[in-house]
Parts: C-alpha cells; sequence; structure tokens
C-alpha cells in the first residue's frame, strides 16, 4: 500500500532526541517502502537564545536510504498566539518542504501531521491528523501559546484532515466532537529492541540496587518532589532520572541516592532499563497529562518490569500490571510490593506489549487507511 508513496511527517521531536511515535512511524513506513520526510519541529527567531552554540537551522540529511529529515529554517515566535503569524509560518515551512522534496526526486503524496498549526499548510494533499496531545493544554505551560487559538487550529484540521487518528481514550473522545471518523491507534514498544532488557542485569548504572528508574523528557509536568520526597525517606534504594531536562525545571534539592544521568541515546535505553528494578511513571496529575499515552509505559512492559504510575485514567487502567501512586509514602509502598511481586506478573507485561508491538500498530493504521 506504501510502496512508491512520499510521506511527509510533521513531527513534534526532533528525529536525534527523544525517540517517540513519529520516529517509529517513518521508520516503519520506510521499510514497507514508502519514502519518509521526516520534518523536525521548526525552531523560531528565538531559539537561538535558548540555545546553546549555534544550532544548525534550514538544513536537509539522509538518515536511511528512505529516509531524509529535514530541519526547517526558523519561523516567526507565536505562531499558536495569533492565526496570521502561523499561516505565515505554514507558508514558508512548505516552501522549504517542496525544495526539499525537488532536491530528493521525491514527489510527496502524504502529509502525516502531529501539530494543529498544520491546519493552514497550503497544499491540497491529503493530510492525516494524528493527535497525541492535547496541545491546547500547552497554553498553561508556554506564554507564546493561546489556548483558543491553538483549539481553533485543531478544529479546522480535524474538519479538513483526510483521517484522524488518536493516541488516547480521552484525546479519541475529543476529535470525535468533531470527527465521528476518528480512530485509536495508542502507543507501542519495539519488542526486539527492547528484548535484551529482560536478560538479567547490565551493570551499566553504576548504582546498589534496588535501582527504581524512569526515561524520557523531563519536563514540568514530571513530579520531581514526589520521588525526591521518597528518595530523602529510603537511602536503601537508589531514583535514577534518565533524560534531558527542560530549561523550565526546578530540579529538587539532591539526596545522595536521587541521580539524573541526562540524556542517553535510544539504542542504549535496554542497557539502562535492563538495571531497573522497578520502573515509574511519576506524572503531575494535569489537564496535560491526562491525555497522554507515554510510550514508555509499554517499553517498561516489553522488558516485564513493575510499574508505578500517577493515578490517570490512561495509566491506571492497567491495574494489577501498574500500580498507582501519588504521594511519597504511597509511592515508597508501591515499590516495596513490586520489589516482591510474582513473575506471573512479568509475563503478563510483556504479552500486553506483544499485543501492542509497532508493527501491530502500523498494521492497524494501514488497515484504517485502507477503509
Amino acid at each position: 500500500m506504501l510502496t512508491g508513496q512520499t510521506i511527509v511527517l510533521l513531527s513534534a521531536v526532533p528525529w536525534s532526541g527523544l525517540y517517540a511515535r513519529p520516529q517509529h512511524l517513518a521508520t516503519r513506513f520506510a521499510s514497507l517502502g514508502a519514502r519518509v520526510i521526516f520534518v523536525e519541529p521548526a525552531g523560531s527567531f528565538l531559539s537561538p537564545l535558548k540555545q546553546r552554540g549555534i544550532p544548525k537551522f534550514s538544513s536537509m540529511r539522509r538518515e536511511e536510504p528512505n529516509i531524509a529529515v529535514l530541519t526547517p529554517p526558523l519561523l516567526l515566535p507565536a505562531g499558536y498566539g495569533w492565526s496570521p503569524i502561523n499561516r505565515l509560518n505554514q507558508a514558508l515551512l512548505w516552501r522549504s518542504i517542496c525544495s526539499a522534496a525537488h532536491k530528493l526526486g521525491w514527489e510527496a503524496d502524504m502529509v502525516w501531521t502531529h501539530l494543529p498549526g498544520t491546519a493552514d499548510l497550503p497544499t491540497d494533499l491529503p493530510l492525516v491528523y494524528d493527535c497525541v496531545d492535547d496541545h491546547a493544554a500547552f497554553s498553561q505551560i508556554s506564554y507564546l501559546w493561546s489556548c483558543e487559538v491553538v483549539k481553533r487550529l485543531e478544529h479546522k484540521l480535524l474538519q479538513r484532515a483526510w483521517r484522524v487518528f488518536a493516541s488516547s481514550e480521552l484525546l479519541l473522545s475529543k476529535c470525535r466532537q468533531v470527527r465521528k471518523d476518528a480512530a485509536l491507534v495508542g502507543n507501542g514498544a519495539d519488542m526486539d529492541h527492547f528484548a535484551a532488557a529482560t536478560q538479567g542485569y547490565s551493570n551499566i548504572i553504576d548504582v546498589s540496587h534496588p535501582i527504581v528508574g524512569f526515561y524520557g523528557g523531563i519536563g514540568t509536568w514530571i513530579d520531581l518532589e514526589l520521588v525526591a520526597d521518597a528518595a530523602v525517606s529510603r537511602p536503601d534504594l537508589n531514583f535514577v532520572m534518565i533524560g534531558p531536562v527542560d530549561s523550565a525545571v526546578k530540579l529538587p534539592a539532591r539526596a545522595a541516592n536521587l541521580h539524573f544521568l541526562g540524556f542517553v541515546p535510544y539504542q542504549a535505553l535496554p542497557q539502562y532499563l535492563a538495571d531497573f528494578d522497578v520502573a515509574l511513571v511519576p506524572f503531575k496529575n494535569s489537564e496535560v497529562t491526562q491525555s497522554v499515552n507515554p510510550l514508555k509505559l509499554y517499553e517498561y512492559f516489553a522488558a516485564g518490569k513493575p510499574v508505578i504510575v500517577a493515578d490517570i485514567p490512561e495509566l491506571a487502567r492497567w491495574q494489577p500490571l501498574v500500580y498507582v501512586a501519588n504521594t511519597a509514602a504511597g509511592l515508597l509502598n508501591e515499590i516495596d510490593k513490586a520489589l516482591k511481586e510474582s513473575e506471573i506478573f512479568t509475563i503478563a507485561r510483556q504479552k500486553v506489549a506483544q499485543e501492542n508491538s509497532w508493527d501491530a500498530k502500523v498494521a492497524d493504521i494501514l488497515r484504517l487507511l485502507g477503509e
């Protein structure tokens, strides 16, 4: 179905950043014969002020024979705060995409987007909207975003899109207010990639066990105070946080047993996950996190690891394969339970991960596109 097609994939994350849904879809589309122009999120003219060094913008590179990564030119700030700016930005972005496609000799057939701003993209190509976040809720985090502007853009995109997918039940419910034909396609795990995490400790994390670990973006949606309080109370446990820390995050006072290891490339993650005795999804309960279907949960499951999650419907629904805690005392109580659990739960988690593999998810997508 995809052989010979060129898909322009507008991602919310850069290709070399945290490996997420866009990269998984791009690589699998390419493996099925499609050519993919992976468009990284565009920076604004404010970006150089926020980043060290001089970042590269307006460049293209081939990552795989069928995947080209486009870093767009800088755009105007506040596109999600003022509609005319978004229209101008989308016109500039589309010109950059067309130029890249021309250089590659790839004629675009479809646009796959994770971004509501695509509503103003000046193209007649079929659009697929893959909704993975409550974008309007991010106005609580960024002063440059307007909740009403983002809602209008998303409403327009939902009306305009050829097909609509949503990654969680709550997002599906919101999408279906406009598009009754929106379909649920949750996140998944690469079972082959995380097989190494099931083979026992790799000892790559240089602290003593038990290790309670998390990996992913460490932003304002992560309850670091909860983790820090638990660490102070239990010096016999080592808490390990892996991933880039957002500039808006204020790290809590360090306990000797609370470790921040920074960014770890996707290829190395199974080695780190192998050393986790218990895995964490310590989200704050907020409008931003209510809609999230975290990919890491399925990766933790692929390794069979016990997981402690926040009391959020999309996470708590996996009980008894997950443990739920919202306080430091509750977290410590659930850690003690998790460390003593039966192997039956390990096997059950791996079965869920297998049923939610990325290969299975892409098969669902192709079936739904065909329908």
